[in-house]
């Protein structure tokens, strides 16, 4: 269930920025929340139709399998039958497990899992993870599983309990813990017959934070260091730019666009940036061009 992608739609909107992803994408957006040293941890995951992976029932014990077989988890308590918590059909899942070697900071952890299911049909699943001496780490993980609502149902940043912010993660918003980090970047992907796009937004604070983020963004495309300081350092590097350039793979050098622009909203940049396959480098420029437009402010 974990792995199932969402349908990009509506508005994302975070702390310092919002945008309107690509219609067609994917979201492929890891959506954790962490905290130091990755402990605690919060995922979230959500499925456009709980049904078409088994419903919550099904959903629950392959989750269950997978991380006794995987994480070779000790499970403490599973419940019994659905439980109703206001709209929300959820179920629950609670095991400990291992930590994997000389640098995890506990010995054990333990995983909180809450899967449900809205009204509609759609459903989605959290994950808490924290030390297994956690003894805060029920309430609240009960806190953030009966917060979970469609986006429309609450806005992100309104009322939450107290500790608790009201974030986005795609579809859904829900209370996050203030001391968990949201993710930085958002992802989007959209694949037909071999053609293949994507997209990525990322918020940046100021225009040197934006230009770092650049600046990291192209070197994972392979460009030169000293080219990397030039397009990164100048004055345009924040504005639109458009190149083609052999992207390099298992399958060899592969033809692709690429794109990226800076724009500046409230006390914050947005950077977006973009590449396909040369055939779809229309259909890139094109999408690109209108998730710059969408972006704007965020709600703080």
């Amino acid at each position: 269930m974990g792995d199932a992608l969402q349908p990009a739609a509506g508005r994302m909107t975070l702390e310092r920025g919002s945008f309107v992803p690509p219609p067609g994408y994917d979201d492929v957006t890891n959506y954790a929340y962490r905290g130091p040293n990755e402990v605690p941890r919060l995922k979230v995951h959500y499925v456009p139709d709980l049904d078409a992976v088994g419903g919550l029932d099904a959903a629950l014990k392959n989750y269950q399998a997978h991380v006794v077989k995987f994480l070779l988890a000790q499970v403490e308590s599973a419940t019994p039958a659905p439980t109703q918590r206001g709209d929300l059909t959820t179920e629950t899942l609670v095991f400990t497990f291992p930590g994997t070697g000389p640098n995890d900071p506990y010995d054990r952890y333990r995983e909180r899992c809450g899967i449900g299911r809205f009204p509609k049909g759609a459903g989605f699943q959290i994950e808490y993870v924290t030390s297994a001496e956690d003894a805060a780490s029920e309430g609240v993980f009960e806190t953030v599983l009966s917060s979970v609502r469609l986006v429309g149902e609450a806005a992100p940043g309104g009322k939450a309990p107290p500790g608790f912010v009201r974030r986005q993660a795609g579809a859904v918003t829900l209370a996050v813990p203030v001391e968990l980090q949201p993710p930085t970047s958002f992802h989007f992907v959209r694949e037909e017959d071999g053609s293949k796009a994507r997209l990525t937004v990322a918020i940046a604070g100021s225009a040197d934070d934006a230009r770092a983020l650049l600046e990291e963004h192209l070197k994972g495309l392979g460009i030169v260091p000293e080219q990397v300081a030039a397009l990164a350092q100048a004055p345009a590097a924040l504005a639109r730019a458009v190149w083609k350039a052999p992207r390099h793979s298992s399958k060899g050098d592969v033809a692709r666009t690429f794109c990226h622009q800076v724009k500046p909203v409230k006390d914050a940049h947005v950077v977006v940036l973009g590449e396909a396959t040369a055939d779809w480098h229309d259909r890139l420029l094109g999408d690109f061009d209108r998730l710059v437009d969408s972006s704007s402010v965020g709600w703080r």
